[in-house]
């Protein structure tokens, strides 16, 4: 099965707020922003709406809070989608970052496949999905149903029973054999006073730190997530604002309309360094070096990139004269 839904189809010119409403009133969900989607279980839904009973919604987290739980979500949807061969390919990578873009595309491409998908029979969304969070919850803890089970108690019962006459039998062994060996009955009870005590109460503190370490790490992994959207975002915009300075840099430097009076003023602010911000101007022979050798000027655009004040900034602010072909002709190539 294709998924011949490509990227001038008229699918992708449906707006949020249409794709919001009908995940609404169709799902039940009560989502405001389509980022919500970044989770991946209201995908999982949209194909048990269009295969019903093959997608494992007992395996999909409607109550995801970080990315690797975001993950498992898009792992059961690309096997339903492999199960049903359908060609569709989902960027995980992409789609759990929550960026407002790649998962709107996502999600017109999901509306897109349930209109040609649903059969329009009823579809319970509410209560499937209240039915998959149940299991969810008793699924995440498999072992202790058995544990808990009535056929489970007469053994624990004869075993306790075989304890207690086991220790009946011990302790009548020793009084029959008090007048014939002594030492025996000393080795018998040395064992009995070096039985630690103290063993329940560590086993069991044990899992309590395991529970804060992994709640721990996952916010950890929830925090760095979000430090690095920050990052991404402020390199974006450093690079957005610097561009735009070296357009100017190099429109002054190769425009010959420009007057000479306007394009030094523009050239003198972008050459400006401040030693109270930390950027200085190198000596003479610094400059020299920086003429002969240094790549091409990025100038105050490169300082606010993050660098020290290039080899021109520096001329302008120390009084030394670069002509434009010099900055035109200096060996290397710019690079950003």
């Amino acid at each position: 099965m294709s998924s011949a839904i490509g990227i001038q189809n008229p699918a992708y010119a449906v707006g949020k707020n249409a794709l919001l409403k009908w995940l609404n009133d169709f799902f039940e969900i009560g989502y405001t922003k389509v980022e919500q989607t970044a989770t991946g279980a209201i995908h999982c839904q949209i194909l048990d709406a269009c295969f019903p009973g093959k997608v494992p919604l007992h395996k999909v987290n409607f109550d995801a809070k970080h990315d690797y739980e975001y993950v498992q979500n898009f792992k059961v949807l690309q096997n339903v989608f492999d199960q049903m061969e359908v060609a569709k390919h989902v960027d995980v990578e992409k789609l759990i970052k929550a960026k407002y873009q790649d998962n709107l595309e996502m999600l017109q491409w999901m509306k897109a496949f349930f209109d040609g998908k649903y059969g329009g029979q009823v579809y319970p969304a509410k209560e499937r999905r209240e039915q998959s969070m149940a299991l969810y919850k008793k699924g995440k803890a498999p072992g202790q149903a058995g544990k808990g089970a009535p056929s489970n108690a007469p053994p624990k019962a004869e075993k306790k029973d075989k304890k207690e006459e086991g220790g009946e039998a011990e302790k009548e062994k020793p009084e029959k054999e008090k007048p014939a060996a002594k030492p025996k009955t000393k080795a018998s009870a040395i064992p009995a006073k070096k039985t630690p005590t103290k063993a329940a109460p560590a086993k069991g503190a044990k899992p309590k730190k395991a529970d804060e370490k992994s709640g721990g790490a996952g916010e950890l992994t929830a925090e760095v997530a979000k430090l690095r959207l920050q990052m991404e975002g402020l390199e974006k915009e450093r690079q957005f604002y610097f561009q735009k300075l070296r357009d100017i840099e190099i429109l002054c430097q190769t425009d010959e309309s420009v007057e000479a009076t306007t394009k030094q003023a523009v050239l003198k602010i972008l050459y400006h360094t401040d030693p109270d911000d930390g950027f200085t101007a190198p000596t003479e022979a610094e400059d020299a070096a920086a003429v002969t050798a240094a790549p091409a000027p990025a100038a105050a655009a490169g300082a606010a990139a993050g660098g020290a004040a290039p080899a021109p900034a520096a001329a302008a602010a120390g009084g030394a004269a670069v002509s434009d072909e010099a900055l035109l002709n200096a060996p290397g190539e710019d690079t950003y």
